[in-house]
C-alpha cells in the first residue's frame, strides 16, 4: 500500500508581487527552491493562508537573492502582495519508519 508523508515544505512565506499576465507558475528565489528541495517546472500544492483558499501551480525561479515569491498568471488572481503561503511537499513510499514524527 502506497502512503503520502509530508516530506518538506515552505512555510509563511510572504507574496513579494502577482502577476497575472505572466506565465503560469509560483516565482520562487533559488535559494528557497533549494533549500526546499524543489525542482524548476516542479508541481507544487500552495495555501494561502490569508484568503484560505489552494491551488497548484508551477514552479519557475526568479533571480536570484531577490527573495521574490511572485504568483503569476491565474495563480495571481488567488493571492496578492502581502498574503501569507504555505506550499507542503509530499513523498509516497510503501514502507516507513514508525520513529518518523516529524517532516523536520
Amino acid at each position: 500500500m502506497m502512503r503520502s508523508f509530508l516530506r518538506s515544505r515552505i512555510h509563511g512565506a510572504i507574496v513579494t508581487e502577482a502577476d497575472a499576465h505572466n506565465e503560469e507558475s509560483i516565482a520562487i528565489d533559488p535559494h528557497l527552491i533549494a533549500a526546499a528541495d524543489l525542482m524548476s517546472y516542479e508541481k507544487v500544492e500552495i495555501y494561502n493562508l490569508a484568503k484560505g483558499n489552494r491551488f497548484q501551480t508551477f514552479v519557475i525561479e526568479s533571480r536570484p537573492g531577490e527573495g521574490k515569491i511572485s504568483l503569476n498568471g491565474s495563480a495571481a488572481r488567488l493571492g496578492k502582495p502581502g498574503d501569507e503561503l504555505t506550499s507542503p511537499r509530499s513523498a509516497s513510499c510503501t514502507r516507513v519508519r514508525r520513529s518518523i514524527t516529524s517532516p523536520g
